[in-house]
This record gives C-alpha cells, sequence and structure tokens, in this order.
C-alpha cells in the first residue's frame, strides 16, 4: 500500500506543476493574444502544408 501511496502524491505533485504551467502559458496568451493566436494560426498552416 505504501508504494502505491508514493506514486499517486508524486503523479499529484506532476499534475499540479503541469496546471501551473498551464496557468502560466494561458495568461502569457490572454497578455498578448493576437501575437500568440498568429503564431498557433501559423503552425497550423505550416502542419497543414507539411501533411
Amino acid at each position: 500500500m505504501a508504494p502505491k501511496f508514493q506514486t499517486d502524491s508524486s503523479q499529484l505533485k506532476d499534475l499540479h506543476l503541469v496546471q501551473r504551467v498551464a496557468t502560466i502559458l494561458q495568461e502569457h496568451c490572454y497578455s498578448q493574444q493576437t501575437q500568440c493566436l498568429r503564431t498557433l494560426h501559423f503552425q497550423g498552416i505550416t502542419k497543414a502544408h507539411q501533411v
């Protein structure tokens, strides 16, 4: 039981880290939304051309 609990707690830490990074990226995106959307749009076009 103890090792399983250890694994779960480390996964929770990873999840918190992922959520924090996602929140930071989201806030960064909102502060420069047009540039961010343009970049995503450009990446989408590039991927579409590569396929």
